[in-house]
């Protein structure tokens, strides 16, 4: 068993080291949490995190939004077996299981607990949402999917049988499937087919053999032939390619000699480079021009340095004519705006008269004198703005103070009539406070629920306890214990097994006593000689030898001898007959234990068949004491388990009866009071109570009213104090502000300047301050202008042998001296330098020429007195010359020995006779000739080829008796692995259909169970709205079926809607939960809000089968609605855990 105690989300999904503590199982109560919290709180996280801790994590978590990956980690308490254990599991590919040390867990820690279920079958079965119901449920109502066999073949030890089957349906497939060709015994037909046709290939007549053997060496002969007259042909047509080839190369030759003939005189080698003496050329033009240019330069220099003017006294006072340039551009403005400033500052001084003249203040000579500073002016506004708020303030108090006394008067009358509308009197409120009426009114409802509940789950069971038409109106005593009945049934079975063994056995005895007699009668011949027959004929012989030993006559001898002949006669009959003899006593013996034997099992037949019909008598008679008709033992079973739940359902009627009392004694009495007050007399208690919390709610709303007219009348007369206080301050401070007003008018202005104007003169004092500045700035900048221009003019007459008369005009002049005569200087100096490097380039050019003819001269040597390379063009026609002979001589050599190498010849002479007996024409037309029948030939030995392949292949497959005798031992190979194959598929086959029809029979037998637990918890959970469940035939495949209890129609649950196949969803998984925690494997069960879908009642039937589940395990449901939580308490009070989450 397997219970969660706390769950640890360290760090996952939006969660850091967060804990959820459901704490210890509670004795006796049921194991029952609600996870309480709004959307997104983490409900379904919780849930997640306890799959993450039981299965591990999954290669890629959606739960690592918030945390890496690889960080991720959950843990908890697990109670395992009622024994606490603290596990962590962190995401890591091995060893992810630790415990509370860090040390690692092994796995089967767990596995031990699943009992097989893995991660997708626990989210079916026992995690459930709106998916997972869904989709597990639909699995299971169809028959179909790993979730459904296991729900109905769990329960009878078989989940893993339908595994082994279908691996042994696979293996057959894979032997032979109709019309498939890849199976195993396809693949050995084919080989089979090949086999025998190489089988048939093979086996020919030795005739055919030496025909082959004869054409085989036929044709290996004609195609040496072939290839014989080929060969020569080829070496020909080589002969008079080189022989085609030589004619050009001694043409060529021939020519080469000619042309070398004339020039045989040049060098033979020549360490002269063409291209040098091209470079050699190109040089000395280039030193010609040069040496040419280079001379016309120098005299155009000399020629311009004649005519160059200079001007040594002006470039003297080059400095100081720069300077004054520099403040040429302030002379030049002066002259140009001096008379604009003088005339613009008269303007100003006009503007500030006629400002003065429109303010009403006198103006005077000097209108400056209102000129005030920034500060004054300042002050001045910040007094009048000071004055003109306090008047506002003043004007807006005495308003507020008027509209407060109006207000304060509506107030009154409000609070006057608030007074007259109380008419309800307290009793009603007090009724209700003192009772607590709210929590009394919904224990009761809660208790009224839970009695109905456990009163219909007791009247369910108390049905469920009818068999064969007989019903119990009360529960009877339980006739025997589930063990004294598990103990009648498992000895009946034995019982029943026992005499079918011991009748087995009976048949077994008479059939071999049979046998015995039936051999003993084969063997009982009637010419045999027995023992007593031998006896019989030797003590007569012995009388007769007595007698005639006695009387020693012939008569006594003659019968003394028939006798001994007799006797001697049996006695070699024995002999011979020794060995039947022998069968014959064994026969006897075995008739003998045979008629024992069958005694024997008759008694214990007997005596078994008494144990039977007692146990049978004792069933009956437990049976008779209730008044049930003949059970079968598996029915008796049934019907003890459910007296069993009647019984749990009884007490729990009686519990509900007695925990409810105290709330429904209240809820008497409450109703009582209620109806002792007025008009609430005749009513039941929820309409008693809703009439007097309406009642209560109305006085409550009336006294409120009340209390807000008294609040604003109080406040509405504080107002008005305050608005009258507010009026007098504001009086205070308007008065105050005058004054001071007074004070800095008279302080900022001419003594006896009257102030009447002086608010409305204030704009203009401002925009008087502001022409004043421009006076002063047009004052500055004639001032300025005069001293650049008297500067300008002391500075230049300097430069001048005499004042001049129009300063601008004289400097002009002079800065246009001054520029021609630095022109002429920086000429001069250009023209010196460009005749300087004309002088050493012509110096340079004339040595580059006198050492060119030194290297011609050189050059030149190389080569015989009489050619001719005085100069460059003569030298380099030598050289040209030199180079062809060269060339030529080069040729000859390698024509010379092309034409030795393609005619195979030691010198000239051999292959100049061999072309001249082999003309050019007549070996092109021979080559032309065994051209054409190359390909005649290169077919022949084609032919020749194929001809001597096709007659080895023949041969080659027919050569010895090796290759047959190997297919045929293949061939029988073969076919001994398809009988073999067949004979273990025909097995598998069988078995195959053998076990599914008992798999069929075990699963109907074991459905029953499950059907009967699915349709109580569906019952239930519809309130009755259908009766049963049972199921139908879909092709290969079963479908779950409603009944329904109004009319009995049914359904499947695809024709439900979404709530009811939600409940019907339900009702299996807590079916499925009782036969797993059955078999020993006890889980938690989550549902995460599948009840959204369901109405009120609904609800709390699904709360009481959750209950119900956490009485065998435990039980959590996951929820955002508080109305589950109310009904989940109102059901089953402090048996419910909530746990609130916030996230």
């Amino acid at each position: 068993m397997m219970r969660l105690r706390r769950l640890d989300l360290t760090r996952f999904g939006h969660f850091t080291n967060h804990s959820l503590d459901l704490g210890p199982a509670r004795t006796g109560a049921p194991d029952f949490h609600i996870i309480y919290g709004p959307n997104e709180a983490g409900k379904t996280t919780l849930m997640e995190a306890y799959l993450r801790l039981i299965y591990g994590f999954p290669m890629r978590d959606g739960y690592s939004f918030k945390h890496p990956l690889n960080t991720l980690q959950v843990g908890g308490v697990l109670e395992i077996d009622g024994r606490a254990t603290e596990l962590v599991r962190v995401k890591k590919n091995a060893n992810s299981l630790l415990d509370s040390h860090g040390d690692p867990v092994p796995e089967t820690v767990l596995q031990a607990c699943l009992g097989g279920i893995g991660q997708d079958d626990y989210r079916k079965l026992f995690c459930l949402d709106d998916a997972t119901i869904e989709a597990g449920g639909d699995e299971i109502t169809n028959s179909k999917g790993d979730i459904g066999k296991l729900l109905f073949s769990a329960a009878a030890g078989i989940s893993d049988l339908s595994g082994v089957l279908d691996q042994v349906s696979a293996r057959a497939e894979a032997f032979y499937k109709k019309s498939a060709s890849k199976t195993a015994f396809a693949g050995l037909k084919r080989d089979l087919d090949a086999v025998l046709s190489d089988i048939k290939g093979l086996d020919i007549s030795a005739s055919l053999y030496h025909s082959l053997q004869t054409t085989l060496e036929t044709a290996i002969a004609a195609e040496h032939s072939a290839r014989a007259a080929k060969d020569a042909h080829a070496r020909r047509l080589t002969e008079l390619a080189a022989l085609i080839a030589a004619h050009p190369i001694a043409a060529t030759l021939r020519a080469a000699e000619a042309d070398l003939a004339p020039i045989a005189h040049y060098p033979a080698a020549l360490d002269i480079d063409p291209e040098a003496l091209v470079q050699l050329m190109t040089a000395r033009f280039d030193l010609d021009a040069t040496l040419a240019r280079e001379a016309q330069a120098m005299a155009e220099a000399d020629a311009a340095l004649a005519d160059l003017p200079l001007s040594p006294e002006i470039l003297a006072k080059a400095h100081d004519i720069h300077m004054l340039e520099a403040s040429l551009g302030r002379m030049e403005g002066a002259e140009a705006d001096l008379p604009t400033r003088i005339t613009e500052r008269a303007a100003a001084l006009s503007d500030m008269r006629a400002k003065l003249a429109g303010t009403g203040l006198p103006a005077g000579d000097d209108p400056t004198r209102f000129v005030l500073p920034d500060p004054v002016l300042a002050r001045l506004d910040r007094a009048l703005s000071a004055l003109r708020a306090a008047e506002t303030a003043l004007a807006t108090a005495k308003t507020e103070q008027r509209r407060a006394e109006t207000t304060l008067q509506t107030s009154a009358a409000e609070l006057q009539a608030a007074q007259t509308a109380v008419t309800i009197p307290p009793a009603v409120t007090e009724v209700l406070t003192r009772f607590g009426a709210a929590q009394v009114v919904e224990d009761n409802r809660a208790a009224q629920i839970r009695l109905t509940q456990a009163r219909a789950t007791a009247a369910n069971r108390l049905r469920d306890l009818a068999r064969g038409g007989i019903s119990f109106a009360t529960l009877p005593a339980a006739p025997l214990t589930l063990r004294q009945a598990d103990d009648l049934t498992t000895a009946l079975a034995r019982s029943d097994q026992q005499l079918a063994s011991l009748r087995d056995a009976l048949t077994t005895t008479q059939d071999k006593a049979d046998r015995a007699a039936a051999r003993l009668a084969v063997l009982s011949s009637p010419d045999l000689v027995t023992d007593t027959m031998a006896s019989a004929q030797r003590s007569t012989r012995d009388v007769l030898w007595a007698s005639h030993r006695a009387a020693l006559t012939a008569p006594t001898a003659d019968a003394f001898a028939e006798a001994l002949h007799r006797d001697d006669a049996a006695t070699a009959l024995r002999l011979a007959q020794s060995r039947d003899l022998a069968a014959l006593t064994q026969a006897r013996l075995a008739q003998t234990e045979a008629l024992a034997d069958h005694a024997a099992a008759r008694i214990r037949l007997d005596q078994a068949s008494a144990a039977h019909t007692t146990l049978h008598a004792s069933r009956s008679a437990a049976l008779a004491a209730v008044g049930l008709p003949e059970l079968p033992a598996a029915d008796l079973a049934d019907w003890l388990h459910d007296h069993k739940t009647a019984q749990d359902a009884e007490h729990d009627l009686h519990s509900a009866e007695t925990l409810t009392a105290p709330a429904r004694q209240t809820a008497t009495a409450l109703h009582a009071a209620l109806s002792a007050l007025p008009d609430l007399a005749g009513h039941d208690l929820d309409t008693a109570y809703r009439l007097a919390l309406a009642r209560s709610q109305t006085r409550s709303a009336q006294l409120t009213a009340l209390q807000t007219a008294q609040e604003a009348h109080a406040k509405d007369a504080a107002a008005l104090a305050a608005r009258i206080a507010d009026a007098e301050t504001a009086q205070s401070a308007c008065t105050a502000a005058a004054a001071q007003w007074q004070a800095e008018a008279s302080a900022a202005l001419p003594q006896g300047t009257p102030l009447t104007h002086l608010p409305d003169a204030l704009p203009s004092l401002r925009g008087l301050r502001e022409i004043n500045e421009t006076v002063t700035g047009l004052t500055r900048q004639i001032d300025g202008m005069t001293r650049d221009r008297d500067g300008f003019v002391t500075r230049l007459t300097a430069l001048l042998p005499e004042p001049p008369a129009d300063a601008l005009a004289a400097f002009r002049a002079l800065r246009a001296a001054l520029t021609r005569a630095e022109t002429a200087a920086r000429t001069h100096a250009e023209l010196t330098a460009r005749r300087n490097a004309a002088e050493t380039a012509h110096r340079t050019a004339a040595a580059g020429l006198a050492t060119q003819d030194a290297q011609i001269r050189q050059l030149g040597q190389a080569f015989a007195p009489s050619i001719a390379t005085a100069t460059l063009p003569e030298l380099r026609a030598a050289v040209t010359t030199a180079q062809t002979a060269i060339t030529l001589r080069a040729t000859i050599a390698a024509q010379t020995t092309a034409l030795l190498t393609r005619l195979a010849t030691p010198d000239r002479a051999q292959a100049d006779a061999i072309l001249a007996a082999h003309p050019l024409t007549m070996a092109e037309s021979e080559q032309a000739q065994l051209t054409q029948d190359s390909a005649a030939l290169a077919a022949a030995v084609d032919a020749a080829i194929i001809a001597r392949t096709k007659a080895q292949e023949a041969l080659s497959r027919v050569t010895g008796d090796a290759d047959v005798a190997t297919r045929v031992a293949r061939q029988r190979t073969l076919e001994v692995e398809m009988q073999d194959g067949t004979l273990r598929y025909l097995e598998d086959r069988l078995s195959l259909m053998l076990a599914e029809r008992a798999l069929r029979r075990y699963r109907d037998s074991h459905r029953g169970g499950m059907l009967v637990a699915t349709e109580t918890a569906f019952r239930t959970l519809t309130n009755g709205a259908y009766a049963s469940l049972t199921t139908q035939a879909e092709g290969q495949t079963e479908a779950l079926v409603a009944i329904q209890s109004a009319g009995g129609a049914a359904k499947q649950a695809r024709e439900m809607s979404k709530g009811t196949k939600f409940q019907l969803y339900l009702a299996l998984r807590a079916a499925a939960y009782e036969q797993v925690a059955a078999g020993g494997t006890v889980l938690p069960f989550f549902c995460d809000d599948i009840f959204e879908t369901f109405d009120e009642d609904r609800t709390t039937a699904a709360c009481g089968l959750l209950s119900q589940i956490g009485q065998r395990g435990q039980a959590i449901y996951l929820t955002h609605h508080k109305h589950v939580v109310d009904i989940a308490r109102a059901l089953c009070g402090d048996a419910v855990q909530v746990h609130q989450v916030t996230g």
